[in-house]
């Protein structure tokens, strides 16, 4: 008992009782910032075992010393009177009570009021309740990962991720997912989520970090109300990597899965086409980023050719080397790549290739049905694949923006219009915008065409295509000023491979000014003194030349394939070439290459009608 005694008149218990007390509180502290900072495992391991090792050496410090009104001395050195020992004493015990009060208020806090998965879809439909204001579907917006490695070349990996979990989310039946551009345009910022809330139209926001350390790799996700910025849900994931797929995908189904519940949403299925292999999956992720980027695509599609040699079975390789392959002639043109049309229809043949295998392997993964509505020439089975991926992908912008290329390249301008509206609602990215603007310059709505295409030039002044097709729009505008402005800006994305281009230009924008007439034609002696031949074809059907221009359309329509869906899709509905259309040549093409199958599936453009059951007439 002299021990005990000795022990309690030194207060080295009340210092052991305090020591615990405010050691547990530090560790609940660091607990969140941990989980907050992505912070390595061993963080929280090595602040357990400090505080510990602590714990004897403050035991050892209040039997030595003792705390008096001169400061810090040895008890041998001090008055031994109950006194100057309850003095101390009574510290200590405030210190204790203090923190036992702070440990128990955040006990209660923690079992009463702090978000967990399980009640956190009553909360979102209590405020669903009150507010009144939120639409019946649930929404939301997956934000870039945070990239937390030490290398920042691992970006690929944290977007591979990102991208996983969005198109997860996205099979999510009744579950309105933001697309992965207007989400993107988020990336290295930090955003405030009421913001991003607002302007992508999304109740909820997910967002997180990804640290990979050498085969391992720390996920860490949370759900957030937009509106409020309140937390519904977090969690951590420490994985291993020698299966890296099959990591993806069970971060994916866990977070897919934690929102179903958040959101009650039913069951959740996730589409997986896995790979086993590990270095294959990395390569995809690699390829899918510099497609993504539209950048260095001879390296995706390197890439993606060792990865799909890795492994035969993977799917969403070969889709993604299909979309890699069909691309590469416009970025081969703009990096002054020359490209024979035997080498174009060679690239073709390969992306149509890896589609169809990639379809073989998971005729239910959305992109390899974008990848085969793509490769497919035939209008009709084209616009299937792309609605088939889009009734298990609602969200996706990037097979809406070729439905549309679709729709108006076979003159359904109307409803290549209103897709390309929701489209451009849902994601309004300079491709998507630019694809808009084709829709409305099909549809001959010229004064809402042409900010389109300066709308989307501010936001991608690099991205060739659309200075080149709204050229094409200004000239038929008749607006020559617009169209030397976006020319000029196109010759500059060409290089140092076309250096004849520009002065070219200029001497054709002197004979289109020398020639133009006040009502905006041209005549017919213009025509083939232009460079390009739907710009000569444009000049032709502008003269009235009505010969010239069905032998410069008769090579846009046989040569599509290596140019692009705009063809003739500015004919239909521009009354000012209602002659051309009433040719017989017209007549020709409409019932032989493809044009009146697709309107007896989808409906006639209004300068055309139904001849019996296999003739058209146009006017």
């Amino acid at each position: 008992m002299r021990l005990f005694d000795e022990l309690r008149r030194r207060n080295v218990i009340r210092v052991a009782t305090a020591y615990a007390v405010v050691g547990w509180l530090v560790l609940q502290v660091a607990d969140l910032a941990a989980a907050s900072f992505a912070a390595p495992d061993w963080v929280m391991r090595m602040l357990i075992v400090a505080l510990l090792l602590g714990l004897p050496v403050a035991a050892f410090l209040a039997w030595a010393y003792e705390i008096t009104p001169e400061g810090v001395r040895t008890t041998a050195e001090v008055d031994s009177s109950p006194t100057l020992s309850g003095s101390s004493g009574a510290r200590l015990n405030r210190l204790i009570i203090g923190g036992l009060v702070v440990a128990l208020a955040y006990f209660v806090w923690e079992s009463r009021f702090a978000p967990r998965p399980g009640d956190a879809a009553a909360a979102a439909a209590d405020d669903a309740g009150v507010a009144g204001e939120e639409s019946a579907a649930p929404s939301i917006a997956v934000l870039p990962f945070t990239n937390m490695s030490s290398d920042p070349e691992q970006e690929y990996f944290s977007d591979g991720i990102t991208e996983e979990i969005l198109n997860a989310l996205a099979s999510v039946p009744d579950l309105r997912v933001a697309a992965r551009m207007s989400a993107f345009q988020y990336k290295g910022q930090n955003p405030d989520l009421r913001e991003v809330g607002r302007d992508l139209g999304v109740q909820h926001i997910l967002e997180g970090s990804v640290r990979k350390q050498g085969d391992a790799v720390r996920i860490t996700a949370q759900l957030i109300r937009a509106d409020s910025g309140f937390h519904l849900w977090s969690d951590q994931y420490d994985r291993d990597l020698d299966d890296i797929f099959a990591v993806q995908e069970e971060i994916a189904r866990a977070i897919a899965d934690a929102l179903s519940v958040e959101l009650d949403l039913g069951e959740t299925q996730v589409i997986a086409s896995r790979t086993d292999s590990r270095r294959a999956y990395d390569l995809y992720l690699q390829g899918l980023a510099k497609l993504r980027a539209r950048t260095r695509l001879d390296e995706a599609i390197d890439s993606l050719k060792v990865a799909v040699e890795l492994d035969p079975q993977f799917a969403p390789a070969w889709a993604t080397l299909s979309g890699s392959l069909e691309r590469y002639p416009v970025y081969a043109s703009q990096s002054s790549i020359p490209l024979s049309d035997e080498e174009r229809e060679a690239v073709f043949g390969e992306a149509r290739a890896a589609a169809e295998r990639a379809y073989q392997l998971a005729p239910k993964l959305p992109a390899a049905l974008h990848a085969m509505g793509v490769v497919t020439t035939d209008g009709v089975q084209s616009t299937r694949f792309h609605e088939r991926a889009l009734e298990i992908d609602p969200s996706n912008a990037v097979v809406m923006e070729d439905l549309v290329g679709n729709f108006f390249a076979f003159g359904l301008s109307d409803r290549a219009v209103e897709l390309a509206e929701r489209m451009v609602a849902l994601d309004p990215m300079p491709v998507n915008i630019l694809a808009y603007a084709m829709a409305l310059t099909a549809a001959a709505d010229y004064p809402r065409a042409l900010p389109q295409y300066v709308r989307a030039a501010a936001l991608d002044s690099t991205f060739g295509p659309i200075l080149y097709f709204g050229a094409d729009a200004y000239l038929l505008a008749g607006d020559i000023d617009g169209y030397v402005a976006l020319a000029s800006r196109f010759a500059s994305t060409l290089g140092q491979g076309r250096p004849d281009y520009l002065p070219s230009l200029m001497e054709d924008v002197d004979r289109l000014r020398a020639a133009v007439r006040p009502d905006g034609s041209y005549p017919e002696d213009v025509v083939g003194r232009i460079a390009g031949s739907r710009r000569n074809l444009i000049v032709a059907a502008l003269a009235g030349a009505t010969e010239r221009a069905v032998a410069l359309a008769d090579d846009e329509i046989h040569g599509a394939r290596t140019t692009s869906a705009f063809g003739i899709s500015w004919i239909f509905d521009d009354p000012r070439f209602a002659d051309l259309r009433r040719t017989e040549e017209f007549h020709h093409w409409m019932r032989e290459d493809g044009f009146l199958d697709f309107w007896k599936e989808y409906g006639f453009p209004s300068s055309c009608r139904p001849l019996g059951a296999d003739d058209v007439r146009c006017g």
